[in-house]
């Protein structure tokens, strides 16, 4: 693995102790984490917890299998806000020059 790819296994397996109810961790919980991430000074383990919670939200760890054609849609679109914010996360961005093009207007 190179030195800029990121583990994303890893990254994963140490917010699974986020889960509601596991643990100790209750709803009130969740609630104050993610008050404190988005609304004043959060702990590492809250940034943790609430990014778990944003994850399981969007259905990462569901199975799709047995569900019906609508269900699986709809799982497929809250999970694909989740890999958008796995990628943020672990992909850099391309350090190049943003090229904006258009289609020129014929004469």
């Amino acid at each position: 693995m190179d030195d800029g790819d990121v583990d994303v296994q890893a990254l994963m397996i140490p917010l699974l102790a986020a889960r509601v109810h596991q643990n100790g961790y209750l709803p009130m919980d969740r609630y104050r984490d993610f008050r404190a991430v988005f609304f004043g000074e959060a702990t590492a383990d809250q940034k943790e917890r609430v990014l778990f919670q944003i994850f399981a939200a969007a259905g990462l760890h569901h199975s799709l299998l047995g569900l019906d054609t609508h269900d699986t849609y709809r799982l497929l679109g809250r999970r694909e806000v989740g890999m958008e914010i796995l990628g943020f996360l672990t992909r850099e961005p391309d350090t190049g020059v943003f090229r904006h093009t258009t289609i020129r207007e014929a004469d």
